[in-house]
């Protein structure tokens, strides 16, 4: 029988020092930040935290500005609410203290109508028996002057003088024409109502009849 020489294939021999185990720590420090270096992933750790932590901050300080702001509207609600119902209560008492000056001086302008009243009763009780329409027609005047007077001194009341004057749309209410004037201006040639002035104010126009315009 012939020998068979079996040849076995060596194994290569392995360095001890390059078969030396890395830390485990090591491992997965490089695991978890997927780096090759240790040092690189606690700083990005670091990184990290500080980024929530600033974030966290932000959150709590837009949290106290909303909170502040919240509170500051509703103030101001309610201080418009206060100052709206401030301004309708002194509207209301405006008002109020408007309808009594009115009331008060209607009061003292129907005393003064009753004592013209008086005077009218006393005229036709002074007219009997043999006494004649004069005498009527005295009281009676007697009376206008009383209401004219007390309309010019205590009310500033007067009537103005229409008849002869120039016609004025402000003072006049022209009610017919007449016959051309002279000169073509519109005269006022009849006085059908009496005009009268408050103060100032136009307090009624005069009704008229007024010259026709032009010659």
């Amino acid at each position: 029988m012939s020998k068979h020489t079996h040849h076995h294939s060596e194994k290569p021999k392995t360095n001890e020092t390059d078969c030396e185990q890395i830390p485990a720590d090591t491992v997965e420090i490089r695991k978890d930040c997927n780096t090759d270096e240790p040092t690189q992933c606690a700083a990005s750790a670091e990184e990290t935290d500080a980024a929530d932590t600033q974030r966290q901050r932000e959150i709590e300080e837009l949290q106290r500005r909303l909170e502040t702001a919240q509170a500051e509207a509703a103030e101001a609600k309610e201080t418009l609410l206060r100052k709206a119902a401030d301004l309708e209560n002194t509207k209301k008492r405006l008002q109020t203290e408007k309808e009594k000056s009115v009331r008060l001086a209607n009061k003292g302008i129907l005393t003064d109508l009753l004592d013209v009243l008086d005077n009218f009763d006393r005229a036709f009780s002074a007219v009997s028996g043999d006494e004649t329409v004069s005498a009527l027609i005295d009281g009676v005047k007697m009376i206008e002057n009383q209401i004219v007077t007390l309309l010019a001194n205590k009310y500033d009341v007067k009537a103005f003088e229409s008849v002869g004057q120039l016609f004025d749309p402000e003072k006049h209410e022209a009610i017919a024409l007449g016959e051309a004037s002279e000169n073509g201006d519109q005269i006022v040639l009849t006085e059908y109502q009496k005009g009268y002035t408050w103060g100032e104010t136009i307090l009624r126009t005069a009704k008229v009849v007024v010259s026709a315009p032009g010659k």
